[in-house]
């Protein structure tokens, strides 16, 4: 990201790399910084945050209600283009192996015509976790 290495910056980077598998709205971050004491304001996370985003630190994505946009740190060994899976009670983000998603978007493409756009897309289910823990049964 160009520009000024600022603390405000690092704290946001640090809050997103404490929290790898997660995405949050930009005010659940100014929230949990707020809390924690940092000294940063809510229009200074407003405004970093899709400058994060931009220079490709930050994905963003769309909450189930597509009402809300999430953030979570993008993670060297994820750089390939690929889709990701949310689950729907935990929040957990996960990514789709890269190979896996390959295949996938050759088939839509082949089977239904449909170039999918792995960058932006997000199958949203319930994990193996929540599974075991008997959640499905709450959706």
């Amino acid at each position: 990201m160009s520009g000024y290495n600022t603390e405000q910056k690092k704290l946001i980077i640090d809050f997103f790399s404490e929290n790898p598998e997660r995405s949050f709205t930009i005010d659940q971050v100014a929230a949990a910084l707020c809390e924690r004491g940092a000294p940063i304001g809510k229009s200074t996370v407003y405004r970093l945050i899709p400058r994060l985003t931009e220079c490709g630190m930050l994905k963003k994505f769309s909450e189930v209600s597509g009402r809300k946009n999430l953030y979570q740190i993008v993670i060297c060994e994820h750089r390939c283009e690929h889709f990701h899976m949310k689950c729907k009670i935990c929040g957990k983000l996960f990514h789709m192996d890269c190979a896996i998603s390959a295949a996938l978007t050759e088939k839509l493409l082949a089977e239904y015509g449909f170039s999918a756009d792995k960058e932006n897309t997000v199958i949203f289910g319930v994990c193996l976790d929540c599974r075991s823990r008997g959640g499905e049964q709450s959706l």
